[in-house]
């Protein structure tokens, strides 16, 4: 479909960056376009990205889940397999002999052996069935022999050549670069690695960009005019060749709920959440009343010296959420942030809620225990690791543990002037921790019917409203 299309009527046009296993997320985006039933009615891309691209517009969208099981390093590169192990590549002393095969190989062919992924795409992205599709597709790969970028639509590509120009336009750095008559080719990545400006070139004004940071050049979008639509991997994902498949799991299902977060089926500015209008009124009626407006007041002004009043809560926030009016959701995502709750997963307000009080009775236990023994001198070295920060500033690392059980050890040794100091010097590594250690520690004073909560026994801790007593130690 051209790019000439009326405006609202029009599909979109998806452009996809290189990145090599990180591909793997692509996917992921496609199956939350599918379920979205946003339409797509071009795929132009690079590398990675070309290849998934091809796949697409054959028009057949049975064929994501196929491509989610393409990444394999054993898919791409032809190795010894005992140079493979849970998609990476190992290399020791009793392989040494494979390695040198390898090394021969790569010396013949000018780069690694990519025999592999010439049958696999040979096997699912047919020639005929692409041209016959009507579905527009381009690519972009660098022609080393004129040192000058090849951008290509579908239409110039000369019949039998499909699969040449998506092997010229993924051959990354090392592997062996396809000729196309007679003239070699290397990863298009060199030129750019997000090739936005084809689909401006060919007149689409609706596009949807993935980039997944991959190895290259990214040149500048020009988006005026346009309806541009930019997802990109909320967290990092490693290497291009790092084929673990557990990763690579993980990174399908970010792609697929940055997308639907993209799009407004969730939200959350770490974390992928359903929004829940009554039980979010709920909250903000809970916070509102007499009993807990206290319990804010007692935590703000003893732990970190804050006045209160009206609007009091929203100093605690992280300066991102600053002005955000979404109550529940700013306190949710501060909670999973400082109990280290998996991000990459799909979750409910209530079941975020009930997920938190299951870790912070975890998390509770675990300090119960490191605090009434020294076993091994633990105790005594976590003390002398604090009081050294304390005296030279935020210079080590201290969160081995999650930051609501440092911060609560700290509360717990420490008297409330060493402790607010502490928290403060905490906060500029984990924003979230003032707004997150709160709302944790009210966790169980909540009345939500329905709500799985957990109220256990509490600790002798400054941090918790319930246990505001002088401390002992000051």
């Amino acid at each position: 479909m051209s790019g000439t299309d009326s405006y609202d009527e029009a599909p979109y046009c998806l452009v996809l960056s290189g990145g090599g296993a990180k591909g793997i997320y692509h996917v992921g985006v496609l199956k939350a376009l599918h379920e979205l039933h946003i339409p797509v009615g071009a795929y132009i891309g690079n590398s990675i990205g070309a290849l998934i691209a091809g796949g697409m517009a054959m028009g057949d969208d049975s064929i994501i889940d196929t491509m989610g099981e393409l990444f394999t390093l054993d898919q791409v590169l032809q190795l010894p397999e005992e140079l493979v192990k849970d998609g990476k590549l190992k290399l020791n002393a009793r392989n040494l002999s494979s390695f040198k095969e390898i090394y021969r190989s790569v010396i013949a062919r000018k780069g690694l052996d990519t025999t592999p992924m010439k049958q696999m795409i040979d096997r699912y992205i047919k020639e005929d069935v692409l041209r016959a599709s009507g579905i527009d597709f381009g690519i972009v790969t660098f022609n080393i022999s004129s040192l000058k970028p090849t951008e290509i639509f579908l239409e110039d590509m000369p019949p039998g050549t499909v699969r040449d120009y998506i092997l010229a336009s993924a051959a990354f750095f090392g592997f062996e670069m396809p000729e196309i008559d007679g003239e070699s080719y290397v990863d298009g990545g060199i030129y750019n690695n997000t090739p936005y400006q084809m689909a401006r070139q060919r007149g689409y004004l609706r596009i949807i960009v993935v980039d997944i940071t991959g190895f290259g050049i990214k040149r500048k979008m020009s988006i005026q005019g346009t309806d541009t639509v930019y997802i990109k991997n909320s967290i990092n994902m490693g290497g291009v060749l790092d084929f673990d498949q557990q990763t690579l799991r993980r990174f399908r299902k970010l792609g697929y709920l940055d997308t639907l977060r993209i799009f407004g089926r969730l939200c959350g500015y770490r974390y992928f959440l359903e929004r829940d209008h009554e039980l979010e009124r709920r909250v903000e009626s809970e916070l509102d009343s007499q009993r807990l407006r206290s319990e804010l007041d007692a935590y703000m002004s003893r732990v970190w010296g804050y006045d209160t009043g009206e609007g009091a809560l929203k100093l605690l926030y992280p300066e991102y959420a600053a002005y955000d009016n979404r109550t529940l959701l700013v306190l949710l995502e501060c909670a999973a942030t400082v109990l280290a709750v998996e991000r990459i997963e799909q979750w409910s307000m209530a079941g975020l809620l009930e997920e938190l009080s299951r870790r912070k009775s975890e998390q509770d236990e675990q300090i119960r225990e490191f605090v009434s023994t020294s076993k091994d001198g633990m105790l005594t070295k976590f003390k002398e690791h604090v009081e050294s920060i304390i005296k030279v500033g935020l210079d080590k690392e201290l969160f081995a543990q999650t930051p609501y059980f440092t911060c609560r050890v700290i509360g717990e040794l420490f008297p409330v002037s060493a402790h607010r100091r502490m928290m403060k010097l905490l906060k500029t590594r984990a924003p979230e921790l003032p707004a997150g250690v709160f709302f944790i520690s009210i966790l169980g004073k909540l009345d939500l019917p329905g709500v799985g909560l957990v109220d256990g026994p509490p600790l002798q801790a400054a941090l918790l409203p319930g246990g505001l007593e002088q401390s002992p130690q000051e």
